[in-house]
């Protein structure tokens, strides 16, 4: 796309850069003297760059119909904002009083002293020597009259500036009056003369606002109402003109269908990604940019309607002399339009003027945020990867934010929307936009983000308030703090079912017991856990299946410690009362710390997700998965269902499979060796010490096998096919081979008759799962109901199996709904399963 110094020149002086900051200052009594920049002396060049606005050329009509003779209005008063061109207006008058051969009279209350007159400086003008009006009484409309009609001519008088010279005037007495007095006496008698001649004119100019009003309100209260009662209001400059006003002033020659071309390609990037105004039709806004081009519309709204707000912001005049600056500073850029994104802050004009009406305060603001090479932007900058480094979007970004932060009025920050249109660029996905944001707000100090509108403001930016204060934060606090929260996401009651250890000094703080023991570790260290996988302190350890350690997936507690850092930061602050934060802020700060409570659960939860479990040739890993916020659920108890569904620990066991693994070839087997077998060997299935007992007591009821106690060599029968009593897993309670049991209740004591024993109770071999009964058939078909809140159990039993298993699902019309089917075959063929819909 090409450079929009080709498609639009500028006029030869900001080329060369030779500007004057008075270039734009125009002063209609220089010109009547001939005097000042030759842009406003000279008619030809001063036409060549003024545009002609559909109230001035109404103005001028008037005025040239007058001084014709032909009837209109004699007196008019120019009303416009301050600095909204009235100036400019009076100049194109005085040339056009030339080329109408009218005599121009120009009045300028800046350049006159307190004890002059507006009658003798009109009478000086007209004849060349003050006579008729000498003194400091106002002349009467008569002898004005006579004055008017002397000159044979038709006349033109300018008044500007006249409240500031009567508030001057007002100091200077004259009798019981004042000269202010008698020249509100006299422009009352001068418009009742001008109108009575009919080829004179008069043109006075009042500011709509009190900005000029230099404190004197009474006068200018009556020379308002002195201008309303005799004359027409003229208005020569309309907001939705000041585009061309501009574009007049600054640029030579415009290639109008180029223009028409990148307006249009605009709009249709801004329409792709969303972002044009809202309500804003595209045909309306390509209008505006074709009017506002080189300049997209948002930097004359942001400039004439926000910093033209300011009292002292001249709204022509400045926007003029920044702009100059701006278009001389983005030439060579390879520009296709100017942005706002594309006022360079670090020059000095440029950054001046700004800062003339946001404040000197602004400066090192500036300078920290924006500007300088480590300044935060330039930090944004590079976190964005180096894809994006040359683009600069987030030192863009936050120039755009500064051009909308300043107002005269209510109206103050940037929507993400206009952002985007005032930064990204049209080749550009304007979502980086979002990323740019993200960094800012990490790394700028004085950034803020309100309502949806961020700003710059002396106030400094709460999240990186919070960034600082994290890096201050103690690492021992961290630590303390860290570990205690930790502790709150295990479950501490005697009820656990599984005991947990946090962050063991070694071994020895591992008792040595059948529990199920989960240990906590600050950062991923194998030779530690098979240390205390082995070793009791000096002791080698039996029980060993019982470890599982849970250790954070990225290596150490990130998360953690980040969240806890943020949290001591915000309790930094909230204590801190010297930083006079905002309500918004103070808000902001209450909802993080009462949030905190979860944030830290939470944060616990996404570290500490790998789970080792022993095995015989070192450790498998398996990950928790990412946790559900808010759900409560106690990391223990999280590591305690997974072993379950896994098969890694058997709720249950059948008291067939009992009686045919471990009585197939031995008549007696301690049931303390039964329950303590599997929690021996690394990587063995472990049955839990109720599964047992359950097992056993149905086992004896169904006369699968007995049950005693060993004494010695004898053997004692407790029972058998009836209820076994209280099954204790001690190491001298038995259970009994069928053959070998009496179906009599036999009762200890003298007369009880001792079964022999066979011998030696052999120890029991390690349980890899449940073995199926030999008479089974190789090829298995069972049909059931699986009722809801059982799949976990059934899960575990199918595990149990050690086998691929053909499985066929079905439910009632009506009982599952087809987004939750679509979701399960959905999760299922996430898990590599192949699913045949039957």
């Amino acid at each position: 796309m090409a450079e929009f110094e080709k498609i639009a020149k500028p006029h030869r002086d900001i080329q060369r850069g030779n500007f004057t900051l008075d270039t734009y200052a125009a002063n209609l009594g220089d010109v009547a003297k001939g005097q000042g920049p030759a842009e406003y002396r000279h008619p030809k060049r001063f036409f060549e760059k003024t545009y002609m606005t559909e109230g001035l050329k109404q103005l001028l009509r008037g005025v040239e119909r007058r001084v014709k003779g032909r009837g209109s209005d004699a007196v008019i008063q120019l009303q416009t904002p301050f600095g909204g061109g009235k100036t400019h207006t009076l100049i194109t008058l005085f040339h056009k009083a030339n080329e109408w051969k009218a005599k121009p009279v120009v009045i300028v209350g800046t350049g006159m002293e307190a004890e002059q007159t507006l009658w003798g400086e009109l009478e000086a003008q007209l004849t060349g020597e003050i006579q008729l009006f000498e003194g400091h009484q106002a002349p009467g409309s008569a002898k004005i009259s006579e004055l008017l009609t002397s000159v044979r001519k038709p006349i033109v008088i300018l008044m500007d500036e006249v409240l500031n010279y009567l508030t001057g005037a007002e100091a200077v007495g004259v009798g019981r009056s004042t000269l202010a007095k008698q020249a509100l006496r006299f422009v009352h008698n001068l418009t009742e003369s001008v109108s009575e001649c009919p080829n004179a004119a008069l043109i006075a100019t009042r500011q709509s606002g009190v900005h000029e009003d230099y404190g004197a309100k009474d006068l200018s209260n009556e020379f308002k109402q002195l201008l309303d009662r005799m004359a027409r209001v003229g208005t020569p400059v309309d907001d939705s003109e000041i585009a061309h006003i501009i574009r007049s002033r600054l640029f030579s020659e415009v290639d109008e269908s180029e223009v028409k071309r990148i307006a249009r390609e605009f709009v249709n990037y801004a329409d792709r990604e969303s972002i044009l105004p809202p309500g804003a039709q595209k045909s309306e806004y390509r209008e505006r940019f074709v009017a506002s081009y080189p300049f997209q519309p948002e930097v004359i709204d942001v400039l004439y309607h926000r910093w033209g707000s300011f009292p002292n912001f001249q709204r022509t005049r400045g926007v003029l002399r920044l702009l100059s600056r701006v278009v001389h500073r983005s030439r060579g850029k390879n520009l296709p339009y100017i942005t706002l994104a594309d006022f360079d802050l670090r020059d000095a004009d440029i950054r001046g003027e700004l800062l003339r009406h946001a404040g000197n305060v602004f400066s090192s603001i500036i300078a920290n945020d924006i500007t300088k090479a480590d300044a935060g932007a330039k930090l944004a900058d590079a976190a964005l990867g180096d894809a994006l480094r040359d683009l600069a979007l987030s030192t863009r970004t936050a120039t755009a934010i500064f051009l909308y932060s300043f107002t005269g009025g209510q109206e103050r920050g940037a929507t993400l929307e206009q952002l985007k249109r005032s930064t990204a660029y049209a080749d550009t996905p304007s979502a980086v936009i979002d990323s740019a944001m993200t960094q800012l707000n990490a790394h700028l100090f004085y950034l803020r983000t309100e309502s949806g509108k961020s700003y710059f403001d002396t106030q400094p930016n709460l999240h990186r308030l919070v960034q600082i204060r994290m890096e201050n934060v103690a690492d021992e606090e961290v630590a303390s703090r860290a570990e205690a929260q930790i502790k709150k996401s295990f479950t501490t009651s005697s009820g656990a079912k599984m005991k947990t250890f946090i962050s063991p000094r070694n071994g020895t703080d591992i008792p040595e017991t059948p529990d199920l023991k989960l240990i906590v570790l600050p950062q991923r260290n194998d030779e530690f856990c098979r240390n205390v996988l082995e070793l009791r302190g000096e002791t080698p350890r039996i029980y060993r299946n019982t470890l599982f350690f849970l250790v954070p997936l990225s290596g150490s507690a990130e998360k953690l410690q980040s969240e806890m850092k943020q949290i001591l930061a915000y309790e930094a602050i909230g204590n801190d009362n010297s930083l006079n934060l905002s309500d918004a802020q103070q808000k902001e700060v209450r909802k993080q710390l009462r949030e905190s409570g979860d944030a830290l659960t939470d944060a616990v939860c996404q570290d500490y997700r790998t789970l080792l479990i022993p095995t015989r040739d070192g450790f498998r890993e398996e990950d928790l998965g990412i946790p559900a916020r808010g759900t409560g659920t106690r990391l223990d108890e999280k590591v305690y269902e997974m072993l379950l569904v896994k098969g890694e620990i058997l709720s249950s066991i059948g008291p067939r499979n009992i009686a045919i693994r471990y009585l197939k070839d031995n008549d007696t087997v301690s049931t303390a060796q039964l329950y303590s077998s599997s929690l021996r060997t690394p990587g063995e299935t472990r049955v839990l010490r109720e599964a047992w007992i359950t097992g056993i007591c149905q086992g004896v009821q169904q006369g699968l096998f007995g049950i005693g106690e060993k004494m010695g060599d004898e053997i004692i029968q407790r029972a058998f096919e009836q209820d076994s009593g209280s099954v204790t897993l001690s190491d001298n309670e038995v259970i009994i081979h069928p053959s070998r049991c009496n179906r009599q209740i036999i009762e200890p004591g003298p007369e009880v008759t001792p079964v022999p024993a066979p011998g030696p109770t052999p120890k029991p071999e390690p349980i890899p799962g449940p073995t199926p009964a030999p008479t089974l058939s190789p090829s298995v078909g069972i049909r059931f109901t699986l009722q809801q809140g059982k799949v976990r159990d059934v899960a575990q039993c199918l595990h149990a199996l050690r086998t691929n298993l053909q499985l066929e699902l079905r439910a009632p019309a009506g009982k599952i709904s087809q987004d939750a089917y679509k979701e399960l075959l959905e999760n299922l063929r996430t898990l590599g399963i192949v699913v045949e819909e039957v």
